[in-house]
């Protein structure tokens, strides 16, 4: 379960922009809207996977 969902919530949105990023630098234009949730920054015991993975992303659309 760990793995999958991290896989879809955080893997996923990766990838996607991996291979979009390059041809919105060269049209100089772009935009990529990622959807996490309060539990990326606030956590939530009872689903640290799904946690884990909405920070991660979170973490992700900073640096990009």
């Amino acid at each position: 379960m760990w793995r999958r969902v991290i896989d879809v919530n955080l893997i996923g949105p990766y990838l996607t922009c991996r291979a979009v990023v390059p041809h919105m630098l060269k049209s100089g234009y772009g935009r990529i809207v990622n959807v996490a949730s309060i539990a990326g920054k606030e956590g939530n015991p009872n689903a640290s996977h799904y946690s884990a993975s909405k920070a991660g992303l979170i973490g992700l659309t900073k640096k990009l």
